[in-house]
C-alpha cells in the first residue's frame, strides 16, 4: 500500500509539472491576437480608410463553414478560388460590408484597393469616398465581421499654408 502511494506520488509530480507547462503555453498562445488596425482620415470633401489585417487569418476565417454557420463570420468564401477570384471576392466583401456614414448619410466608395506586399502576411485595404459636407459632425463606421476586432483611429487633419519662416502653433 505504501509502495503504491509512493509510486502515485512520484507519478503525480511530473504529471502536474507537464500540466502546468501545457497550461502556461496555452495561456501564452491565447494572448497572441491577429488584430486588425484601421485609420479613418477625414479630409475636406473626402474620407479615406486604411485597413491593415493579417491576410492568412482573414482568409482562414472566411473559408471556415462552421464559423459562418454559427454566425462568427458574415460571409463564406467559396473554396478553390484562384488568386484573382479571391481578390475580387475580398474587394466585393469589403465594399458591401464596410459602412461609413457622415452626418447620418451613407457614403458609397469610389475606389477600393487591396494590396499585399511580397513576403508579408499583412494585407492593406484602402477605401475612398467623397462627401459634400462643410462640417463633419458625426461619423459612423462599421467593418466586416470577418475582420474580427478592429483597432480604430480617426484623424481629421488641420491644414495651413505657412509662409517661408512662419511658425505654426496648434492646440491638440
Amino acid at each position: 500500500m505504501v509502495l503504491k502511494a509512493n509510486f502515485l506520488r512520484r507519478l503525480t509530480l511530473p504529471a502536474t509539472g507537464l500540466l502546468i507547462l501545457f497550461l502556461s503555453l496555452g495561456g501564452a498562445q491565447a494572448h497572441i491576437t491577429d488584430t486588425t488596425r484601421a485609420s479613418v482620415i477625414l479630409r475636406s470633401g473626402q474620407v479615406e480608410i486604411h485597413i491593415l489585417t493579417n491576410a492568412q487569418h482573414w482568409q482562414a476565417a472566411l473559408a471556415d463553414p462552421e464559423a459562418w454557420l454559427l454566425g462568427g463570420t458574415d460571409s463564406l468564401m467559396p473554396p478553390n478560388l484562384d488568386s484573382e477570384q479571391q481578390q475580387r471576392f475580398l474587394r466585393q466583401l469589403v465594399t458591401v460590408q464596410t459602412l461609413v456614414q457622415i452626418n447620418g448619410r451613407k457614403l458609397s466608395f469610389d475606389r477600393v484597393s487591396l494590396t499585399r506586399p511580397a513576403g508579408s502576411e499583412d494585407m492593406e485595404i484602402v477605401l475612398f469616398a467623397r462627401h459634400s459636407f462643410q462640417q463633419v459632425e458625426n461619423l459612423l463606421v462599421r467593418f466586416p465581421d470577418s475582420l474580427g476586432s478592429v483597432h480604430l483611429s480617426v484623424v481629421q487633419p488641420e491644414y495651413r499654408v505657412l509662409s517661408a519662416g512662419e511658425t505654426a502653433e496648434l492646440s491638440l
